[in-house]
């Protein structure tokens, strides 16, 4: 695991309703991380990491996983040239 796939999951704690420990395998609906709060997760990420994203990069129906919210950060990073 990477260092953003680390803070993916350590930030999606703070938002999760399951208790435990949580992987890349996680489908959000299933740790509690409904559109709402996957929007709160998205702008906490997005502090974290200091990036801002579109509108575009925010299509819902491919953010089913933590493993596809940590490929958005990655991609939103490399497009800002970190």
């Amino acid at each position: 695991m990477n260092g953003i796939e680390r803070i993916v999951i350590n930030i999606s704690s703070d938002f999760a309703v399951m208790d435990g420990k949580l992987s890349l395998e996680d489908e959000l609906i299933n740790i509690g991380i409904y559109p709402l709060k996957l929007w709160d997760l998205i702008v906490a990420l997005g502090d974290e990491f200091h990036i801002q994203f579109s509108d575009s990069d925010l299509d819902k129906t491919k953010l089913t996983t933590l493993a596809d919210v940590s490929v958005l950060m990655t991609a939103a990073l490399v497009k800002q040239g970190f």
